[in-house]
């Protein structure tokens, strides 16, 4: 049996590693390859050896991670601030219709025999009775921090191992200066009417909020062991009356979608969608979806709020039908408002653990026209505690 060479100062691998100028710069594929068989050369049977000197070299050639300082208390709440409404460009469902809004005693009597008002002031009411779920962030923005402090996205390491082509492919889908994808940038807006919203909070000694968990670093978001759970009703049965009484609902020759004319877009008042994101969605196409699909063109926002709005031209299913929900629930992280004024009303930070859809009204094309949505929620918390 032929004895093993003994490790030496000139033969040991390990010392070659350290030591070789050539491990510790950037190496092309080739000289990687060929300090490898250099290795294996000098080594004779030391398979054990080159796979360390192949794991020691990968480590040392791998790109490295940037890294950012923990925040201070200012960034974090200045950060939670600009949160507490939807990001710019938000794109939200439609608005319920006009006809299914619910009337006040006020408006059925006479507000000017009662109380004296004029007849606009109740309607301005309408704009508050909104609930209201929005992309808060992604799961991509989940952090570690070293013994130094440091902090370390997973997003930060995605962007690291990227060419510089695949950057600027980046870039042009960035929706702000914090690199927030736009992909994200979805809502889901529903009219009040869960009967009740049941919160429970349990104590697991297992858990406890740290700053050693949190995602990124200017979210201050933690793990809870917080759960909400409540019901939404999605009525569009009255929404379909109304497109079945005016003349549309068919492509126009100067764009895709019909024009419904403004007085009809009127009865669609005090929407979520900012400016900005009507120019990216605009009423005409969402009431066209609405046609097509019924309530599962509302619910399309909220899987897109979860799910994003998928690579490319995005998510396609098995079945060749372009949408969000592609089975899977991504671990972001929403908002939800069940009031007018997220520091003042039922608001939560969390992701969905278990969503139930239920269609129980159909049209004769089985588009669905009324469906119950059960929601799960496990929220995170805004303070650590270590």
């Amino acid at each position: 049996m032929a004895a093993k060479p003994t490790p030496n100062k000139n033969t040991s691998v390990v010392s070659k590693v350290i030591s070789n100028p050539v491990v510790n710069n950037p190496l092309t594929r080739f000289a990687k390859n060929a300090f490898v068989k250099v290795v294996q050369a000098k080594v004779p049977g030391g398979t054990a050896a080159v796979n360390l000197t192949k794991s020691l070299v990968d480590k040392a050639t791998a790109p490295e991670v940037p890294k950012q300082p923990m925040p201070t208390r200012g960034q974090v709440l200045a950060e939670r601030t600009k949160k507490q409404k939807p990001a710019p460009g938000c794109s939200f469902n439609l608005p319920p219709h006009a006809w299914s809004l619910p009337v006040r005693a006020i408006s059925v009597i006479g507000d000017e025999a009662v109380y004296g008002y004029p007849a606009s002031t109740s309607d301005d009411i309408h704009k508050y009775r909104r609930g209201a779920i929005w992309w808060y962030s992604t799961g991509s923005e989940i952090s570690t921090t070293d013994d130094t402090g440091q902090v370390t996205t997973a997003e930060a390491a995605k962007k690291a191992s990227m060419t510089d082509a695949q950057k600027k492919a980046a870039e042009k889908t960035s929706a702000s200066s914090d690199g927030e994808s736009s992909d994200f940038n979805y809502g889901f807006q529903f009219l009040w009417n869960p009967e009740n919203i049941s919160v429970a909070v349990a104590r697991n000694m297992d858990v406890t909020p740290s700053s050693s968990d949190r995602l990124r670093s200017v979210s201050g978001a933690f793990p809870g062991q917080e759960n909400i759970t409540f019901s939404i009703v999605l009525d569009r049965v009255n929404d379909f009356a109304a497109l079945r009484s005016i003349v549309g609902g068919k492509k126009t020759e100067k764009g895709a979608y019909p024009s419904f004319g403004a007085e009809f877009l009127n009865q669609y008042r005090y929407g979520l969608s900012d400016s900005d994101a009507l120019k990216k969605i605009s009423m005409n196409q969402k009431l066209y979806d609405l046609s097509r699909y019924g309530t599962l063109a509302d619910l399309e926002y909220l899987f897109k709020a979860i799910n994003g709005a998928g690579p490319g031209g995005g998510w396609v299913t098995l079945l060749g039908k372009k949408t969000a929900d592609i089975g899977f629930l991504s671990p972001t992280l929403l908002a939800f408002r069940f009031g007018p004024d997220s520091t003042e009303a039922l608001s939560y930070v969390g992701w969905i653990t278990n969503l139930s859809i239920n269609h129980t009204m159909f049209t004769e094309e089985m588009i669905p026209l009324r469906t119950t949505v059960n929601f799960s929620v496990d929220c995170f918390a805004g303070s650590s505690i270590i």
